[in-house]
């Protein structure tokens, strides 16, 4: 009875919660895309997937979710199909397996649009231009990123196939849970018309992924005397099923 007499006001009429009204949410979030230079990632065109029946990976979120996987994954292995199980090895980066030690440390703390195209690119990643098909035997990546030096960030996404057959993107933001939901809780099955939030702004591109997957050296934490990993470990072992 106290509880609930505390939500009266002294004229005896309840207290609704406040609200931020829409219009202003809607301002404030325009005046940030503003500010933040937010770009829309371009819309997919329906002659990109003509050929993409037999490329995109299946949705298992299940795979990526189990405690340790979900901590030591994030995006960018999420992208590249590559989950890390093991405690000794750093989550992927781009241009972590590609680039010269010195050329990838200076590329994560200067983030450009060019700098993670290249990093990517040395990982085995395509750039791919929208204006022709995506090929048999890749399948397709996006990236978003905020650009700066030391407080630069990007996110991937990865266009699945769900049960029922359809496309949809899906993502893993840092190291929470995949999912194929954006902001609003909405399914992903346009990237153009989702609420992808606005820590990442820029719209970085479309890539292309080899289905069975990169050569992908992590880096590991720490020393290993044998310097070898386990086969239970290894990133191909650690693959989604194809």
């Amino acid at each position: 009875m106290q509880a609930q007499t505390g939500l009266l006001s002294s004229a005896g009429r309840s207290r609704r919660p406040h609200r931020t009204p829409s219009f202003i949410k809607k301002f404030i979030k325009g005046l940030l895309r503003i500010v933040l230079r937010a770009q829309t990632p371009e819309s997919l065109p329906s002659h990109a997937l003509w050929y993409y029946e037999d490329n995109p990976l299946p949705f298992t979120p299940e795979h990526w979710n189990a405690p340790r996987t979900r901590r030591l994954s994030n995006c960018y292995s999420y992208a590249i199909n590559l989950r890390v199980t093991d405690l000794s090895d750093f989550a992927p980066q781009p241009g972590q397996s590609g680039l010269p030690f010195w050329t990838y440390l200076l590329s994560q703390f200067l983030l450009t649009r060019q700098s993670i195209t290249q990093s990517v690119r040395a990982d085995g990643l395509l750039p791919h231009d929208l204006a022709r098909p995506v090929p048999p035997g890749y399948y397709l990546v996006a990236m978003r990123y905020r650009p700066g030096f030391l407080f630069g960030d990007y996110h991937w996404y990865r266009l699945d196939q769900d049960k029922s057959g359809a496309y949809i993107w899906t993502h893993k933001p840092g190291t929470k849970k995949a999912t194929n939901r954006d902001h609003d809780g909405h399914v992903i099955r346009d990237l153009s018309k989702a609420n992808l939030g606005l820590v990442t702004p820029r719209w970085g591109g479309y890539f292309l992924v080899p289905r069975e997957g990169l050569d992908f050296k992590l880096r590991p934490t720490k020393k290993r005397p044998d310097r070898q990993r386990r086969p239970s470990q290894s990133p191909v072992a650690a693959r989604d099923p194809i």
